[in-house]
Formats: structure tokens, sequence, C-alpha cells
């Protein structure tokens, strides 16, 4: 039986993920019966750094300005203490 292409989430909205396209995923309709709320593994700290160290530069600073948003007493703190050394 063949089912209809649908985008499907990678992390389901329940779960805090977004519509954004990297988030989404081609999937049939009859395999998207019954996943609701199954997502994959998490990927390793190590290996997203990985993917942000190979990213574009603008890739990279949308990473750096989510960052921020979500974490901005931590940022703040970050660059009032000099803890941030560019280049490492």
């Amino acid at each position: 039986m063949l089912g209809k292409v649908l985008d499907s989430d990678i992390i389901d909205k329940s779960e805090g993920g977004t519509d954004e396209a990297s988030n989404l995923r081609a999937i049939c309709s009859v395999c998207n019966e019954g996943a609701s709320n199954l997502t994959l593994p998490r990927p390793s700290d190590l290996k997203l750094l990985a993917q942000i160290r190979r990213a574009t530069g603008s890739s990279q600073l949308e990473v750096l300005k989510w960052l921020i948003n979500k974490f901005p007493k931590q940022a703040g703190e970050i660059i009032r203490d000099n803890e941030f050394k560019p280049g490492k």
C-alpha cells in the first residue's frame, strides 16, 4: 500500500521540536502512522560540535545567536568575565 508523502517532525513538537526545515523530514503517511513521538537518538555533544565546526560561517553565527538567546544570562557572564577567548 502506498501512502502520501508528508512532512514529519524529527523531534516532535511535544518534545520541543519546531517547524523549521532542519527539524522536518519526508515520510509516507503509512510509515507515519503509529510514529507518534518517535524520535531519533540525540547525537553526542562531540558530534554536534564537529558539525558546527564544519558548517559555514553564517550557519555558525545562527547557532551562536540561538545560544545567546537561549542562555542570555550565561552569555553575558562569559563575555563580562572575559571567559570568551576568540580562536579557542
